[in-house]
C-alpha cells in the first residue's frame, strides 16, 4: 500500500508542472512571466522526484540482488577483493566515493538512488510534454522498481534519458559529441549502455510506415542469421557476460512483454498515418525505430542471452515519447481512447509484474523498521 500512496503522491505534485518548455502561460486568467513559471515548475518537479527518492534510498533488503549483489559488491570495494573487477569501473568508483566517508553500505543505495531519479526526473522536465503523465508512466513501467534490483543498469538508462535531451531538431555536432560522453558515462555502470550509440544513427534515418512492415516481415525471416552473427560479436562487452554464454533461459519474460510492445508499436504506425506531418520530427522517427527494435528484441527472446536486458534501452523512452506523441494528435475523441489504452496496458503489465513478485519489491522494508 505504501508504493500507492507514494505514486499517487507523486504524480498529484507532478500535476503542479504546467509548462516545460518555458513559454508564458495563463493560469486563472493571468498571466505570468516564463520565468516565474518556470520557478514553479522546477520546484514541483524536484518535490515530485522526493517521494520516489526517499522510498528508494532508504529501502532495506527490498530487491533480489539487495543483499546478495550490492551489498558484497560494496565490501568487495572495501576490502579490495579481486572479486570486484567482475564490475563495471563506474560503479566500482561510486562504491570507493562511498567507503572513503563511512563503512555503512546504505549509503550506496543513497547515492545510486539520488543518480537514478535525478536523472530520470530532469529528463521528463525537459522533453515530456505532458509531465505528470510521464511520471505515471515511469511507475506503471516498472522501470522505478527494477531500480531496486538492476541498479546499476537502470542508472546507465537514466543517464542516456539524459542525453536523448541534447538531440533535439536542431541538435549540432556538440550536441552530438555530449550525447556519446554521456553513452561513454553511462557504459562505465553497465556496458549494454553502449548499445545508445545506435540512437543518434537511427535519428536521423527518415522511414516510412510501410518500411516499419518491410523491415518487421525481412526480421522475421532473417533473424536466426542476424542472431548468429550478434552472439559472435557481443561477448567482447565485459569478460562477466560470457557466464551467460549458451544460457537460453536467462533471457526468457513472459509473452505479454512481447504482446504490450507489439500493441504500442501498432498505436504508433496508426499514429504515424493520421499525422503526416510528424514523419519530419527527428524524435518522432527515433521512436518509432525505438519501438521496432523493442519488438524484434522481444520476439528473439530466449534465443539471444540478455537480449532482453538490451530491450529495456528501447522501451524505457516509451515513458516520454508516447504521451507526446499523444499530446499532438489531432483527434480529441481518439486522444481519449489512446491515453486509455495506453494507461490500460501499462497498468495490467504493472499489475502482473507487482503481484507475482518480480523482482521481489514487497513487502516494504525500510531501514527505520528492519
Amino acid at each position: 500500500m505504501i508504493y500507492f500512496f507514494m505514486i499517487v503522491i507523486s504524480c498529484l505534485i507532478a500535476m503542479n508542472v504546467k509548462n516545460v518548455d518555458g513559454k508564458i502561460v495563463a493560469v486563472r486568467y493571468k498571466v505570468i512571466s516564463s520565468n516565474k513559471r518556470k520557478i514553479k515548475d522546477i520546484f514541483h518537479t524536484i518535490m515530485s522526484a522526493v517521494p520516489p527518492f526517499l522510498m528508494s534510498a532508504l529501502r532495506y533488503g527490498i530487491g533480489t540482488d539487495y543483499l546478495y549483489g550490492y551489498v558484497p559488491i560494496f565490501y568487495w570495494v572495501q576490502y579490495d577483493n579481486p572479486k570486484q573487477k567482475e564490475v563495471e569501473e563506474g560503479y566500482i568508483l561510486l562504491n570507493k566515493l562511498v567507503t572513503f566517508y563511512t563503512d555503512n553500505y546504505q549509503w550506496i543505495f543513497v547515492l545510486t538512488s539520488f543518480i537514478y531519479i535525478a536523472c530520470v526526473f530532469y529528463a521528463l522536465y525537459k522533453s515530456s510534454k505532458k509531465f505528470w503523465y510521464s511520471v505515471l508512466l515511469f511507475f506503471l513501467s516498472y522501470n522505478y522498481f527494477n531500480s531496486y534490483n538492476i541498479v546499476r543498469q537502470e542508472m546507465a538508462m537514466a543517464i542516456i534519458l539524459v542525453g536523448l535531451t541534447f538531440l533535439q531538431d536542431e541538435a549540432k555536432i556538440k550536441d552530438y559529441v555530449k550525447f556519446i560522453v554521456l553513452v561513454l558515462i553511462a557504459s562505465t555502470l553497465h556496458r549494454t549502455a553502449l548499445i545508445s550509440l545506435l540512437f543518434p544513427i537511427i535519428m536521423n534515418i527518415k522511414v516510412d510506415t510501410k518500411y516499419i512492415l518491410v523491415f518487421s516481415i525481412f526480421g522475421l525471416f532473417m533473424k536466426n542469421t542476424l542472431i548468429e552473427l550478434f552472439i559472435g560479436q557481443a561477448y567482447f562487452l565485459h569478460q562477466r557476460y560470457l557466464v551467460y554464454a549458451g544460457n537460453i533461459s536467462h533471457s526468457e519474460l513472459p509473452i505479454q512483454f512481447l504482446v504490450f510492445n507489439s500493441i504500442f508499436l501498432a498505436l504508433m504506425l496508426y499514429l504515424d498515418y493520421k499525422n503526416k506531418d510528424l514523419r519530419n520530427d527527428k524524435h518522432w522517427n527515433t521512436a518509432k525505430w525505438m519501438q521496432f527494435i523493442a519488438v524484434f528484441s522481444y520476439s528473439v527472446q530466449g534465443m539471444i542471452p540478455y537480449v532482453t536486458r538490451m530491450a529495456l534501452y528501447f522501451t524505457f523512452p516509451q515513458i516520454i515519447y508516447l504521451p507526446n506523441i499523444l499530446v499532438k494528435h489531432g483527434s480529441k475523441v481518439e486522444k481519449r481512447w489512446m491515453y486509455g489504452l495506453v494507461t490500460l496496458v501499462f497498468l495490467i503489465d504493472f499489475l502482473y509484474n507487482y503481484f507475482m513478485g518480480f523482482g521481489e519489491i514487497r513487502p516494504y522494508t525500510s531501514i527505520f523498521n528492519k
